[in-house]
């Protein structure tokens, strides 16, 4: 049966860990990261370590890690190892969100995950303010075996006021010629099949 580990230091960074028979999982405090997969027959973790030593994105301080760069991404590259989530955006921020405070690939790669086990898996959980969402990510292990299974949820307490089309009693109300995406909305409704076809409906094609 998998064992778990919630306090454990892993190259300097505050870390979890699952581990069985054939694996060993490290998961980061802050930035969620999956820095380690350890194979432990092979004696090998195929993912990617930076050759910089890490450091948790909270102590990040541009006048005292000036190697990080300065940057909207400074912040993820002082802390990213491993698997990176990038949520709520990938790649870089506009002018706008670097300015309200994001940073590159959004703010789950360098926030700070709560951490609990309950029947052998790690569940992490993250907070993202600037976007209200919380990111979630459960990580379980087949024992014995070198089999991992990762699931992830994406939930939000809010939505924001939608710019166009509102919920009404008939539904989404798709502005005239989204045909399409109207035809989408009510396939469960409607037996035929749809397709593209420049923006209108076509029947009984496959995708």
């Amino acid at each position: 049966m998998p064992t778990t580990e919630l306090d454990v230091r892993y190259r300097n960074r505050r870390a979890a860990q699952i581990e069985n028979a054939a694996l060993r999982v490290t998961v980061l405090r802050e930035g969620g990261h999956i820095a380690e997969i350890f194979d432990k027959r092979a004696a090998v973790n195929p993912l990617w370590t930076p050759h910089w030593p890490s450091i948790e994105p909270s102590s990040y301080s541009r006048d005292a890690h000036p190697q990080f760069g300065n940057g909207s991404d400074a912040r993820l590259l002082a802390g990213i190892m491993g698997h990176n989530v990038c949520l709520d955006i990938f790649g870089g921020p506009s002018d706008e969100e670097a300015a309200a405070g994001s940073s590159a690939h959004g703010d789950a790669p360098v926030a700070h995950y709560g951490i609990e086990s309950s029947d052998s898996a790690l569940t992490m959980r993250a907070h993202l303010p600037l976007t209200q969402l919380t990111f979630e990510r459960r990580i379980d292990l087949a024992a014995p075996r070198p089999v991992i299974f990762v699931a992830t949820f994406v939930f939000t307490d809010r939505f924001a006021e939608p710019p166009g089309p509102e919920l009404g009693s008939e539904g989404l109300a798709i502005p005239p010629g989204e045909e399409f995406e109207q035809e989408l909305l009510h396939m469960s409704r409607r037996p035929n099949r749809v397709t593209a076809s420049r923006g209108r409906r076509s029947r009984d094609r496959h995708f």
